[in-house]
């Protein structure tokens, strides 16, 4: 069983997203079980670890993204446009 040591980011949050396998995700100490399709999103100052429990191998993604400051997130950046999709 591989497990990830301790980490924990300093401006960074992130989504773990998971691909394939199965493990755990500890956050400050709580366990997560993951499986393929879960994602985990973790603030910037949260403890994290991750760890293979399963016979296969664990496929992980990882997306950092700078932490939003409260307020300062703008819902009405993105618009609805009036034309139809063509597939």
């Amino acid at each position: 069983m591989q497990t990830r040591k301790n980490r924990k980011g300093k401006q960074d949050e992130g989504n773990q997203d998971n691909g394939s396998g199965k493990g755990e995700y500890q956050v400050d100490g709580v366990n997560i079980p993951v499986k393929e399709g879960s994602v985990v999103r973790v603030a910037p100052a949260g403890k994290r670890a991750v760890r293979n429990t399963g016979d296969q191998p664990l496929v992980m993604l990882c997306v950092q993204y700078k932490a939003a400051k409260p307020g300062s997130v703008n819902p009405s950046d993105g618009s609805i446009l009036n034309e139809p999709v063509k597939w």
